[in-house]
């Protein structure tokens, strides 16, 4: 228990000898369900259970989606990040039509959110206006680090009785508020900004964002005709599962990688 605020718990994994990482790349294919099932039991003594999950998608991440009922996206406003969301976005839809879950994702957190820097304002304004995501900016505030490395909650950490800004602590309250519905409108505390001006003259990042976030449901097809050896493709799932990348999104990569090589000789 986190003594500072009441009735919050903690279940650290990472490092716990190994256990849970031996656990995932062992045992779980043969039981994918496990911690839906864990949750569901657990679910009878908690009100809300939160899995804070790596970037990857190996198998113990795709089995702590299907227990879940929502995920939510942090990122950071740079194009790399946009690049992760767009496998991530893509791998969930295969992961909810095979699993036949019904997960929601329509929230997405932009963490160190600068409005003085054109790329931010562009990723922001195109993950706003695609409709498909409610965005939350989280903007840069050097407590977080501050605070991090005191092993402290932001909200609470204070130097020289200083704490976070006034415009962090509002972007985490409506965040909260919004999260766990206590008693506000799901949309009630969207904020309703104007068209960005930077828009009119849209970056790079922008324009990509703007692909990325506008992206439709669609399950997106790639072509799969060519034969492989089966012991040469088991070789090339666990590689592209160390990576984090599921089958099509590490063929996709290789596939880009492999041109990028070669058009450039």
């Amino acid at each position: 228990s986190i003594p500072e605020v009441e009735n919050l718990f903690v279940l650290p994994t990472f490092g716990i000898g190994g256990t849970l990482k031996n656990y995932s790349e062992t045992k779980l294919s043969e039981e994918p369900f496990i911690l839906q099932d864990l949750v569901k039991e657990i679910s009878e003594e908690y009100d809300h259970i939160i899995l804070d999950l790596s970037p990857g998608l190996g198998r113990l991440e795709r089995s702590a989606l299907i227990a879940s009922d929502e995920i939510i996206t942090p990122m950071t406003p740079e194009v790399f990040s946009l690049d992760g969301l767009e496998i991530f976005i893509d791998e969930l839809q295969r992961l909810k039509k095979n699993m036949r879950s019904s997960v929601r994702h329509n929230k997405i957190i932009i963490n160190s959110y600068d409005e003085r820097i054109r790329q931010h304002r562009d990723i922001y304004a195109a993950a706003e206006s695609s409709g498909r995501f409610k965005v939350y900016r989280i903007p840069v505030d050097p407590l977080f680090r501050k605070a991090q490395e005191a092993s402290k909650a932001p909200q609470l950490f204070k130097v020289r009785g200083r704490g976070l800004k006034p415009a962090t602590l509002q972007a985490i309250l409506e965040l909260d508020k919004d999260i766990w519905k206590q008693g506000v409108d799901d949309m009630a505390l969207r904020r309703v900004d104007g068209k960005d001006e930077s828009m009119q003259s849209e970056s790079l990042s922008g324009m990509k964002a703007k692909r990325v976030f506008s992206n439709s449901d669609k399950e997106k097809k790639i072509l799969t005709t060519f034969s492989i050896e089966p012991s040469f493709k088991a070789e090339l799932e666990e590689l592209f599962s160390d990576m984090g990348l599921g089958w099509a999104a590490g063929v996709r990569f290789a596939l880009r990688e492999f041109y990028k090589k070669y058009s450039q000789e």
